[in-house]
């Protein structure tokens, strides 16, 4: 079972696994890096960390698996695993020759590839392409590019990089029949700015739970009142943009976080309810049992006997 962490940043999550941090790595909000440069012994498995950064894995001749939030992806040559940040993440490498990782902020893309991403658009925590091998000889080009630009000294590589950043997001929006699950799209209005608001948001409040920061679950009305808004207005937005209330999309993020820490970690049932704001542990659990329809113990001993049985 991989050590569940609250590191968020990408020099100290290679750091905590005894791994090459290497000196061009000098910039928090993007990094790109040769996992066979990494210097790991196989078969590696990860600790599990919580990132502030989106992610994209780019998978030329490994086989790998991925632990994104609740959902397990398999990956061999010629797939690319995109993934949101702010989610549980771990990886285990069976084998590899080639792969790169790439690590960006929202921030880093918006200033130097004037983009925005529109987070709520993803289906999922993480998107995956399964590509063919012209597709995957474009995306490595680019990727050969970002880590030659990377590693070099140019007075203006973060305006280059933020360029080929851009345009690699594009060319993977472009790939619609090879991906499972939904990728990002453009903000391009207020409306749309709001509802992506409101995810950063929610992301950050289940964050800061989870990393002991605070111990109150934000409601509608607190999301409202960071965008000054009117709290009818914004879930109507939410609504109308996503197909589901603001309710079910607070309540969907806290039972994956709570999903996974019952079972990938080993806190009591009574430590996790109160991580997420719960101080009487039969009110978690019939508040777990409500949303996932099961009991957490009960949940916890089945993912206990699958793995046992993996």
């Amino acid at each position: 079972m991989p050590l569940v962490t609250g590191m968020t940043k990408i020099r100290d999550c290679i750091r905590s696994l005894e791994l090459t941090v290497s000196d061009y790595l000098d910039h928090e909000d993007f990094s790109i890096v040769k996992i066979e440069d990494l210097g790991f012994q196989l078969p590696f498995h990860s600790h599990t960390f919580r990132p502030d950064f989106f992610s994209i894995a780019i998978i030329d001749s490994a086989e790998c698996y991925f632990e994104v939030g609740n959902e397990s992806y398999y990956l061999t040559s010629n797939w690319v695993l995109f993934t949101q940040p702010d989610v549980f993440v771990s990886c285990r490498f069976l084998s590899f020759e080639r792969a790169y990782y790439i690590t960006f902020s929202a921030d880093f893309l918006r200033e130097y590839g004037y983009m925005s991403i529109n987070k709520f658009a993803i289906c999922s925590n993480a998107v995956a392409f399964d590509l063919n091998s012209q597709m995957m000889g474009k995306i490595k080009e680019t990727c050969s590019n970002l880590y030659a630009e990377a590693t070099s000294n140019s007075l203006f590589k973060y305006d280059i990089i933020g360029n080929l950043l851009s345009g690699l997001l594009l060319e993977l929006q472009k790939m619609e029949e090879n991906k499972i699950g939904g990728l990002t799209a453009l903000i391009t209005n207020r409306e749309t700015e709001m509802v992506n608001g409101f995810f950063l948001n929610l992301e950050k409040n289940i964050s800061e739970l989870f990393l002991g920061k605070t111990d109150r679950v934000n409601r509608i009305s607190d999301y409202a009142m960071l965008q000054h808004v009117q709290c009818n207005y914004l879930s109507s937005m939410v609504y109308r943009n996503t197909g589901k209330t603001a309710s079910f999309w607070i309540h969907q993020k806290i039972i994956d976080d709570i999903m996974y820490l019952l079972k990938y970690s080993n806190k009591s049932i009574k430590e996790i309810s109160f991580m997420y704001g719960f101080y009487e542990v039969a009110n978690f659990s019939s508040y777990f049992r409500k949303h996932a329809g099961i009991s957490p113990n009960r949940f916890r001993q089945l993912c206990r006997i699958y793995h046992l049985n993996t």
